[in-house]
């Protein structure tokens, strides 16, 4: 008998709408990724939505109807991290089934193996999800899980692992979480930055990012997060959501046990390539290009308070949502104080900005022109509260195209400090 190709007319297809486990976010039947990097609580974020899965409290097709939920961890303890983070969540613990090992039986009777590998393995979890009934799987991480034999960063061994899968969540009108790592590459777009081949973002037809707040006023130390949609192949993008990383304590067998959740607080502003620093189009990039410098300016000689960095950056026409930009960019640090919150450089940073090695614009490299500046506000007493030092900037870490933007920036502050208008 020899293999034929089997088609059918479009005329005999019944079209159906999507169904979604999370409303526009994380549909039914098919594979979605939630990625973020090491440590920023992605794991807690899908613990959080398989909880509320188990109690029908997600808002999608199955809002009302608790479901049993199949998590696969690579990374975490059952006993330390898993199930104290379902708890404090408020799971109904019976309906989360968490990988522990495959049995097989080998020559010498039973043998564990204490990790899932796929495709190898897909029949196993096939079965496994038939037993348990569940609607959703996590895979956490992915890549973890995926067999040695194929290159996670080659597209066509990545679908190949991935391709079972998505057949697995049709059949079961299921949603398949896989939980992926981002990479350390910069200045690329988020989908970009989702680690191992493009066909990981490729086969997903909904990817999430979840990533720290650049607005938090405690920086790396800060518990805010924000969960951006980077794709979506079934339907629109949705705006970002807020989030905050809270302790919560719960009751174990010989005493207290900490833990963390994670609590929605709104709507948030940051669209994907904001939290990783990606580009959005050339026109977002030269003005964020042109508001970093007018940071290291306005920055160079220490704290300033957050309302008058904004009031000067306005004065020059630049938008609040670049200067956000260009803050989270060059890693502005915000500290509250007696007089209010300030913004400043970090330690390096200032180091770099005040060093004036010689060069072919002087032995004071571009202080020049900057003292200009500084000529021009004292010498104007309606903008005498404005600052009147400003520091040199280093000439071995600037372009000459960096190096023409500064002296136009200075001459933009020069024009203001005179009573000038500038362009917008």
């Amino acid at each position: 008998m020899t293999n034929r190709i089997v088609s059918v007319t479009a005329d005999q297809v019944e079209p159906s709408s999507v169904s979604w486990l999370w409303a526009g976010l994380i549909p039914l039947g098919t594979l979605s990724i939630v990625a973020g990097s090491p440590g920023w609580g992605k794991s807690t974020l899908a613990l959080g939505l398989c909880a509320r899965a188990t109690r029908g409290k997600l808002p999608g097709a199955l809002e009302g109807e608790p479901v049993s939920v199949a998590y696969v961890s690579a990374e975490d303890s059952l006993a330390h991290t898993l199930v104290p983070r379902l708890q404090a969540a408020g799971a109904d613990l019976a309906r989360c089934h968490l990988f522990e090992h495959v049995a097989k039986n080998g020559r010498h009777g039973d043998e564990q193996t204490p990790s899932i590998r796929i495709p190898d393995d897909l029949p196993l979890i096939a079965s496994w999800i038939a037993d348990t009934d569940a609607r959703v799987l996590v895979l956490d991480p992915v890549v973890a899980m995926i067999s040695g034999a194929l290159n996670t960063h080659k597209d066509a061994d990545t679908r190949r692992a991935l391709a079972p899968l998505m057949h697995l969540a049709d059949e079961r009108q299921m949603a398949v979480l896989t939980v992926l790592h981002l990479n350390k590459s910069v200045e690329q777009d988020a989908l970009s930055r989702i680690s191992g081949s493009v066909g990981f973002g490729g086969a997903a037809r909904s990817v999430l990012l979840f990533a720290g707040d650049p607005e938090d006023p405690e920086g790396e130390n800060g518990s805010r997060r924000v969960l951006a949609h980077v794709k979506c192949n079934l339907g629109v993008r949705q705006r970002s959501l807020s989030y905050t990383i809270e302790p919560r304590t719960i009751d174990g067998s010989s005493g207290p046990i900490e833990t963390s959740i994670v609590v929605r607080q709104g709507y948030a502003e940051q669209s994907a390539n904001d939290l990783t620093g990606g580009p959005t189009s050339a026109s977002a990039a030269t003005a964020r290009i042109e508001a970093e410098d007018f940071l290291r300016v306005e920055l160079a000689d220490g704290p300033v308070l957050s309302t008058e960095l904004t009031r000067r950056a306005d004065d020059l026409a630049i938008s609040e949502r670049t200067l956000k930009r260009a803050k989270n960019a060059l890693k502005v640090r915000s500290r509250k104080t007696q007089t209010g919150w300030t913004c400043e450089l970090p330690a390096e940073t200032v180091k770099s900005a005040n060093r004036s090695p010689s060069g072919p614009l002087g032995p004071l490299g571009l202080l020049g022109p900057l003292e200009e500046v500084k000529e021009a506000k004292s010498a104007n007493s309606a903008n005498s509260a404005s600052r009147e030092n400003v520091a040199p900037l280093s000439q071995d870490t600037l372009s000459l195209a960096e190096e023409e933007r500064i002296e136009a920036l200075a001459a933009r502050h020069a024009d203001l400090a005179l009573g000038g208008e500038v362009a917008t």
